[in-house]
């Protein structure tokens, strides 16, 4: 190393500084933040103007599409991931008790919002379609908080295996099976916030098309669970001391 002109020299301690750093602070756990959306994220302190009883109420199949604005869903990041989903109980419904022996929930990236199609997979990108749980649900009665405009949001519904949003519309799709109990009327809402936002209603748990309802500009407003990854501060401060040697190595050269 003696024979190194001081200035690689220089580069050369510096590097092996810099690599050192980057094994302590990358081996480290990346720090995540949990938030919620409600999608319409408008409607988040706003109850719905209306009621939908096919969530929780039988052997059914319910497509939701949620559009995008300026390449991504409200409240959404690209590289977020989604972890959950609840919703909140509609201003006329009661909280019963219902159960089933599968709730199954799968989430995929929207096409085009097309209107003339009753067909739930020409709304969503077969090769994004991720299945998020499975397995038997179940409401005590009385699970879904009442008595305030909104409600508050329920139980959420946990994922087995998060989705990685990557931008673009959203669906979320839920197929049930029936067990017991009596339905659950959950918030929705018709038009204004609800605009782009499209709800298709099938049956049974294998539906293929919305054989009941094929609602345009109407939102179920789920609430998701959402988990981003964040820099460490270690990280920040990693690129801040490379960055500074950068300009000293600068100063060194001049």
């Amino acid at each position: 190393m003696r024979y190194l002109h001081h200035s690689y020299r220089f580069v050369f301690v510096f590097l092996m500084y810099v690599a050192t750093l980057a094994v302590m602070f990358l081996s480290a756990p990346a720090a995540h933040a949990q938030s919620f959306v409600v999608a319409p994220l408008s409607l988040t302190n706003t109850a719905g103007n209306a009621g939908f009883g096919g969530l929780f109420s039988g052997n059914y199949t319910v497509l939701q599409y949620i559009p995008a604005v300026d390449g991504v869903v409200p409240g959404l990041r690209i590289g977020d991931r989604i972890t959950g989903v609840s919703y909140r109980l509609g201003q006329t419904g009661t909280s019963n008790a219902i159960a089933f022996s599968d709730y199954d929930v799968f989430l995929s990236q929207g096409l085009a919002n097309d209107p003339g199609t009753s067909t739930f997979a020409d709304c969503y990108d077969p090769g994004t379609r991720t299945q998020v749980r499975d397995g038997a649900l179940s409401f005590a009665a009385g699970a879904f908080p009442s008595g305030a405009t909104p409600n508050a949001f329920g139980r959420t519904l946990e994922f087995s295996a998060g989705f990685v949003y990557n931008g673009g519309a959203l669906v979320l799709e839920s197929r049930s099976v029936y067990a017991s109990g009596d339905i659950v009327q959950t918030d929705m809402q018709l038009g204004g916030d609800a605009n782009g936002f499209r709800v298709m209603y099938g049956t049974g748990s294998a539906a293929t098309t919305a054989d009941i309802i094929n609602l345009h500009n109407t939102a179920l407003i789920p609430q998701f669970t959402v988990v981003a990854v964040i820099p460490e501060p270690a990280s920040v401060a990693l690129i801040g001391m490379i960055g500074l040697g950068m300009v000293a190595l600068r100063r060194r050269r001049k």
